[in-house]
């Protein structure tokens, strides 16, 4: 019983995962991600990722060190510094 138990656990995680990969969620996995801003094309660290806050450090993600807009792990923009996209 406790193994069955154990199965559902263990298969509700797989299926939540394989979602969030899928349609592109924060529990997803990201197997290719954003080599260069989106914004200005200033290329990401190659090897070494620094969280600049918290959710970046949990969910994953970047801040472009010359535009300072904020990616989730997507490449999708979140936020940051918006006045080099008013010059």
């Amino acid at each position: 019983m406790e193994m069955l138990i154990l199965l559902a656990f263990f298969s509700g995680g797989v299926l939540v995962i394989l979602h969030g990969t899928l349609k592109k969620t924060k529990w997803g996995i990201n197997f290719h991600p954003s080599k260069i801003c989106p914004i200005c094309g200033t290329p990401f660290p190659k090897f070494l990722r620094r969280p600049q806050n918290s959710a970046q450090a949990l969910w994953g993600g970047n801040t472009c060190s010359n535009c300072e807009a904020h990616f989730d792990k997507w490449g999708h923009y979140i936020g940051g510094d918006d006045s080099h996209l008013y010059d």
